[in-house]
């Protein structure tokens, strides 16, 4: 009996893959329509923004198990393989970054132009060193996840991993965030975008922990919520450390950062007085009970929430820096129809996997 029910749940969730995967297909069929015949610029840089979400969370969803074993916590349990199937979207990830190196010159502001760091900022060296560096964390990632699914404990291993994913995501924050404004420059932001990609990717293993793995136990839950609290603060600190030192100096080749995002000239800092409330400051309020943090529907709820608005904050980092103005139009609905179909795709892969080990996900 149990093993019909199985079946039948597979073939639905099979279904559901189809149907997902139809729609991925049409979400970047609309995305290159976009990107020829629409906004083009506009249409690259969401595609920027996808890539900056999306390799933060599956980099993060490994790497949040190696800093679990370096720690030498026991408490992830079976929550353990669903940060682990993050492995997956890598691959992704390096063909994402290659096809947006063959569109730089539509969306880097520094292509083509002579700059003081030109020797840092010209198309070969960077494109190589992003994709060599990507790679080779993809590949020290996947032997990770392969030694801790054969029930090993690497933990130089993940040790490893953990400096080479700080190194990687803080070349990537800059080369690829921090670069669209070629006139400026900071020493926190490498720091602030690995950060802040860990705070992403714990909010992504909680929502994935409540959405499809029923066994996660109420302690389990409030260690995660207790991660996202923590980061949530984490990221702040970093972010008020980068500004503070701009505003205490007052050196007009700081601002450039400032300028569009706290300028009421602009539209922008509408959505940076979101982003203050619900990435900076909105866990700590939310997730304070402890009763909070033991609720799945609530704190499943809280993670897409921090989920969705440090989407947002990667827009926030992009967009102004080149020059668009506020405003959410084919662009951004292709963008996010592709990231969430994605995203639900891999989802239902993610379940269809605890089911093909033998056992439903809400059993013991």
């Amino acid at each position: 009996m149990s093993s019909n029910r199985e079946t039948i749940m597979m073939g639905g969730r099979s279904r559901v893959s189809w149907v997902l995967l139809g729609v991925t297909a049409l979400a970047l069929l609309g995305w290159i329509a976009v990107a020829l015949w629409g906004d083009t610029r506009r249409a690259w840089a969401i595609l920027i923004v996808d890539f900056l979400f999306v390799s933060s969370l599956a980099a993060g969803l490994v790497v949040w198990p190696a800093i679990v074993l370096v720690s030498r916590g026991t408490w992830m349990g079976s929550t353990q393989r669903t940060a682990l199937a993050g492995i997956v979207l890598l691959p992704f990830c390096v063909l994402l970054l290659i096809v947006l190196f063959l569109g730089v010159s539509v969306w880097a502001p520094w292509f083509g132009k002579a700059l003081p760091n030109s020797w840092w900022l010209n198309l070969p060296f960077l494109a190589t060193r992003d994709l060599i560096l990507l790679v080779f964390f993809s590949l020290l990632a996947l032997w990770f996840v392969s030694a801790m699914n054969r029930d090993k404990q690497p933990r130089r291993l993940a040790a490893w991993l953990i400096f080479i994913y700080s190194i990687v995501f803080s070349i990537l924050g800059i080369d690829l965030a921090m670069a669209l404004e070629p006139d400026w420059h900071s020493a926190l932001f490498g720091i602030y975008f690995f950060i802040s990609g860990l705070y992403l990717a714990v909010a992504g293993w909680t929502l994935a922990t409540v959405l499809v793995d029923r066994a996660a136990t109420a302690d389990q839950l409030q260690d995660q919520s207790k991660l996202i609290v923590t980061f949530s603060m984490l990221t702040a600190y970093m972010m008020f450390s980068q500004l503070f030192v701009i505003w205490y100096e007052n050196m007009p080749s700081e601002t450039g950062f400032l300028v569009p995002r706290m300028n009421w000239v602009t539209d922008w800092p509408v959505i940076s007085l979101v982003l203050l409330a619900v990435v900076y400051l909105g866990p700590l309020v939310l997730l304070l009970p402890r009763r909070a943090k033991r609720t799945g529907g609530y704190v499943g709820a809280v993670a897409g929430l921090v989920l969705a608005a440090m989407w947002v904050e990667r827009w926030w980092l992009v967009m102004p820096s080149l020059d668009e103005p506020l405003w959410f139009g084919l662009s951004e609905l292709t963008g996010l129809v592709l990231l969430l179909a994605g995203g639900a795709l891999f989802l239902n892969w993610v379940h269809r996997s605890i089911l093909s080990q033998g056992r439903e996900p809400g059993s013991s």
